[in-house]
């Protein structure tokens, strides 16, 4: 997929990197940040301590939007170092703000008895 975005002329600059490595991306540096299925899945990003490096990489302003599952978000909602805790804490600190929420959606609406579903929250960076 990145292969056909940078054929396409897109963005910039792209990068495949861990997400866990503060050190690819200059603090202050990207207007957003896009992570789709990626977040509290096994062998996946599953610590909130990822989004306070991220909010580090984005502007004052910008945007850092999240797929998430549905059944994922809400399980691990009492886990005070996941995705969801961190992602409140950062809201009650003043860093970022959510600025969408979505209703769930099928998350892979073609295949039959799937009952998964995933919703997309959207934030602005507020200051770090």
């Amino acid at each position: 997929m990145l292969r056909v975005a940078e054929a396409k002329g897109c963005y910039r600059q792209l990068k495949c990197a861990d997400l866990h490595d503060c050190t690819i991306v200059e603090a202050g540096s990207l207007a957003a940040l896009v992570c789709v299925g990626t977040l509290m899945l096994p062998n996946h990003v599953v610590s909130g301590g990822v989004l306070r490096d991220w909010v580090l990489w984005i502007q004052t302003g910008g945007i850092v939007c999240l797929s998430v599952r549905t059944d994922q978000w809400e399980s691990h909602t009492p886990d005070p170092v996941g995705v969801p805790a961190v992602a409140r804490a950062l809201e009650e600190e003043g860093v970022w703000e959510l600025v969408e929420a979505t209703e769930p959606k099928p998350y892979t609406p073609r295949v039959s008895g799937n009952s998964i579903q995933f919703s997309l929250r959207v934030y602005r960076v507020k200051g770090r």
